[in-house]
């Protein structure tokens, strides 16, 4: 009867330590390391987090974490805390004699008024890390004229682990074109520029270029787009100087092409530049072809034109810290030189026949002016912000015929107040 009132003591007693226990929150924990892979003599770093049945942190948490290698030997044994978010840390040294193979990470969190969790991982020890790398390419899509160079970034960035090098390469261009990165072995992270350039042999089309990353046993391949563009001929030009290969055509080109065009501000202007220039230039170029002495007269017209832009690809080379912002303002540098070069002594002329004394001309006005530059940068910044074409188009429109008045205005200004007495 003594050893039945043990055994019924003791049953009792077991039955109320299960009951407490199946009444306790159970402890969620989590366990992962900083790499899945490592090589001897790495630091492993071990990180988890403790949390209760509704997800809240754990706080003074106790931690006991047990490393076992492949022959499920104990070779690291700690016991940490998690901290006020039930967040815990831990690190050991994977020492010279560190055998290979796959590797097992348990842990055991306990609390006072919770059941206990556990949660377990592996990672490996090899010869060799597992690296592993990300690359991309900016723009993703270019269009070009034959004769362009065409400039992309492309940037690699290691994902996992530590890599010596990155090799890059490209494939799928054009016949007629050749590629270069500089550099093109990098080590990451890192930036290469990639430049394709293009010839006027160069075949046209759209093309879709693949650039491959290698390096660490892994290889990753992005693309990009290049399309060929008809390129517009600059008719007078071309008649005035007799070939589209002189020089000077050659300057006006890549003015257009390879700075104006390459930024959204530019290439939205020249859509309503061209739909003006077109439609009267081819008529004014087959006259001239035929005429020798009218090709002398706008040769000798467009010296200064050549010579304004290139002041404006200077000012536009010193404001090089936003292409969009710095074609903004080598534009209203161009377009006020050409307004005191080219209108200034057409308005006068008109004054001349007209016998009128010297003022300002009408719509000349400070405050139109003003209006319109004004304006047209307001309509320029809201298309530049939300990519608005047409936007841009009007607004970068508006800005030059107000850069073009105001230069009509500064040679006014500057032949008042260098007291010319203008009988006109």
């Amino acid at each position: 009867m003594k050893y039945l009132n043990a055994y019924a003591a003791a049953f009792l007693i077991a039955t109320m330590l299960l009951s407490f226990s199946l009444g306790q929150p159970q402890i969620e924990a989590t366990v992962e390391t900083d790499e899945q892979s490592y090589l001897i003599g790495d630091t492993v770093y071990l990180a988890g987090t403790l949390t209760g049945s509704s997800g809240e942190p754990i706080q003074h948490g106790t931690v006991s974490i047990q490393v076992e290698n492949p022959a499920g030997e104990i070779i690291h044994i700690e016991l940490v805390y998690s901290d006020t978010t039930g967040k815990y840390i831990d690190s050991f040294v994977l020492v010279s004699d560190t055998v290979l193979g796959a590797y097992t990470v348990y842990i055991t969190a306990s609390k006072a008024g919770y059941a206990d969790g556990q949660a377990s991982t592996t990672f490996t020890v090899s010869d060799q890390k597992t690296t592993d790398f990300t690359i991309t390419v900016e723009p993703k899509t270019q269009s070009f004229t034959p004769g362009d160079t065409l400039t992309f970034t492309v940037n690699v960035l290691s994902s996992k682990g530590s890599l010596l090098y990155v090799t890059l390469t490209a494939s799928g261009l054009p016949e007629g074109s050749s590629v270069s990165f500089t550099p093109n072995v990098v080590t990451p992270p890192a930036t290469s520029i990639m430049k394709i350039v293009t010839s006027n042999s160069t075949s046209t089309g759209s093309y879709t270029i693949q650039v491959t990353g290698s390096g660490g046993g892994k290889t990753h391949i992005v693309e990009v787009t290049i399309s060929s563009t008809q390129p517009s001929r600059c008719f007078i030009a071309t008649a005035t100087y007799g070939s589209e290969l002189s020089p000077e055509v050659q300057f006006l080109r890549r003015y257009r092409d390879q700075v104006v065009t390459r930024t959204f501000a530019g290439s939205e202007f020249m859509k309503i530049f061209n739909m003006w220039y077109y439609s009267f230039s081819p008529s004014i170029a087959d006259f001239e072809v035929r005429h020798e002495i009218l090709r002398t007269i706008i040769k000798h017209l467009l010296y200064p034109l050549l010579g304004i832009l290139h002041i404006a690809i200077q000012v536009q080379g010193v404001v090089n810290f936003d292409q969009e912002v710095g074609v903004i303002i080598a534009g209203f540098v161009a377009s006020s030189l050409i307004g005191a070069v080219y209108l200034s002594p057409i308005l006068q002329l008109s004054l001349l026949l007209s016998r009128s004394r010297f003022r300002l001309p009408k719509g000349v006005d400070p405050s139109i002016l003003l209006l319109l530059c004004c304006g047209g940068l307001l309509e320029i910044f809201f298309g530049e912000l939300f990519s608005i074409s047409v936007l841009m188009m009007f607004g970068t429109g508006q800005f030059i015929l107000g850069s073009l008045l105001a230069g009509v205005l500064i040679s006014k200004l500057w032949e008042k107040f260098s007291n010319l007495d203008l009988q006109i």
